[in-house]
């Protein structure tokens, strides 16, 4: 099996479905027909899995891969023994919550903006729990010099937070951080290591938890991250200032191409732009 180690991309303007089935099929061109079966590829959107579905019946008849959610990594149940609880029913744990304090204090808001309310606060809670913080991030906020209000909201954040971030194997993003988290802990010392190849295809590391993950992956000996849609012309001056540039629309890279190096062409399929001739 030729390499698949590291971090990989495929240039913008080309098919990524089929471009990543051709790469993978190359890489697994010396192996029996049966050892694509053993690969695992972790997909960042239902959209993508179904793409690639479509790619691999295109390449003609295959044993697929296991392609699956890479929101849907867990640490294991011996780690964590309950299923997470759905989304809504946490938004409207902290629906209640919300109604609660608006009952203590009307002046903070009406009735009618709870729904609205409990949707802002159960993003920004999966957003802690995706980047790994917890309360004492909360605590270490200083609004000593903002308005009454900005203290107001913060001491709600910090119940809400309390509440709702206590118990980690509750929620997807807890558990999908609590999986990368010991990814990065434990695969580096060859523990729990996965049985096959592993690949993360398509996801651009955006998310702290999924970007954790994509590294510990691209660290494995048999594990790769293809990014889509990756620049490969773009200077390097240019990539040395992009975490600080929120902007740019190569910027979602950055933190990973620091952590995991840059790049490498996933296959040599290049854009029809590329390609023509004038």
């Amino acid at each position: 099996m030729a390499e698949m180690r590291g971090l990989y991309a495929l240039p913008p303007g080309v098919d990524f479905a089929d471009a990543f089935v051709r790469g993978l099929l190359e890489r697994m061109a010396d192996q029996p027909p049966e050892a694509l079966a053993g690969v695992t590829v972790f997909v960042n959107a239902a959209s993508t899995r179904g793409a690639l579905y479509r790619a691999f019946d295109r390449a003609g008849p295959l044993l697929l891969p296991q392609i699956r959610s890479i929101t849907g990594v867990d640490p294991g149940p011996l780690v964590m023994p309950d299923p997470p609880v759905p989304p809504l029913a946490r938004r409207l744990e902290l629906a209640r919550l919300i109604a609660q304090m608006l009952a203590l204090r009307p002046d903070l808001g009406a009735g009618h903006s709870i729904p609205v309310l409990a949707q802002s606060l159960s993003q920004l809670m999966v957003e802690m729990q995706t980047e790994g913080r917890d309360l004492s991030d909360l605590e270490a906020i200083d609004t000593g010099d903002h308005a009454r209000h900005w203290q107001n909201a913060l001491a709600f954040l910090r119940i809400a937070a309390q509440f709702h971030l206590g118990d980690p194997s509750q929620d997807r993003p807890a558990r999908q951080r609590a999986a990368a988290e010991a990814a990065s802990r434990d695969w580096p010392q060859g523990i729990d290591l996965p049985q096959g190849p592993v690949i993360v295809a398509g996801s651009t590391g955006s998310h702290g938890a999924t970007r954790l993950y994509m590294q510990a992956v691209a660290a494995l000996p048999n594990g790769a991250v293809v990014l889509p849609g990756f620049d490969f012309d773009q200077p390097a001056p240019v990539w040395d200032g992009l975490e600080r540039a929120d902007d740019h629309p190569q910027a979602r890279f950055a933190p990973l191409i620091a952590e995991a190096g840059y790049p490498q062409r996933w296959t040599a399929v290049r854009p029809p732009s590329e390609g023509a001739t004038g």
